[in-house]
């Protein structure tokens, strides 16, 4: 399937975002690295109906006194995280203290630079 919207991505320079840039250079420095570019997706295919069904009830739950929760955790609401780690990494060790969930790659790295000034030596 063709997505035209993708290529308006390319044209409006979107591609050329730090986190490609960032991508890039590793690249250029370890060229056997092997990458798993998390920047920009690809959305030539519709949200499953599983998604949408369960976000369409989150968020009428927000219209509500009961359901209201303001901003949620900034590494993802931790029920979320817990699902993913029993679901996808029961076996690893891995745990929902472990799982950072977002709304996309510009916020993992505005978060991930600023963990690294934090935490830069001198």
């Amino acid at each position: 399937m063709y997505n035209f919207h993708y290529n308006q991505v390319s044209a409006t320079g979107r591609k050329s975002h730090p986190i490609a840039r960032r991508r890039n250079a590793h690249l250029i420095k370890y060229p056997d690295a092997k990458v798993i570019s998390l920047g920009i997706g690809d959305t030539t295919e519709p949200i499953p109906d599983a998604i949408t069904s369960a976000m369409s009830k989150r968020l009428h739950a927000l219209s509500t006194v009961e359901g209201y929760s303001g901003y949620g955790a900034e590494q993802g609401e931790k029920p979320l995280r817990s699902a993913i780690a029993s679901t996808f990494y029961r076996d690893l060790g891995i745990e929902d203290d472990d799982i950072f969930v977002s709304d996309g790659a510009v916020k993992l790295s505005t978060v991930m630079d600023a963990s690294r000034r934090k935490y830069k030596k001198d």
